[in-house]
């Protein structure tokens, strides 16, 4: 549910007419994408991978910090 309203409300500010479409966020910008009658899917997912490479970058520089944190978290 809470990633729902995570796009829920962003949403209706483009559906009543926000008239910048250059403040939209991504998830916002793919389902724009989604409502047209002919869905270019190439650009939905070079759009879903460039919104997912900041995350993984991040996970790829921590990975050791959060494996020793899982490693530490059950030992008494």
């Amino acid at each position: 549910m809470n990633g729902q309203t995570s796009i829920l409300g962003p949403l209706t500010a483009a559906w009543l007419g926000v008239p910048d479409q250059s403040k939209y966020t991504l998830p916002v910008a793919l389902a724009q994408f989604n409502s047209q009658l002919i869905v270019p899917f190439n650009y939905i997912l070079a759009m879903s991978v460039v919104s997912m490479l900041p995350v993984i970058i991040m996970f790829r520089f921590l990975q050791c910090y959060i494996v020793l944190g899982i490693a530490n978290s059950g030992l008494k």
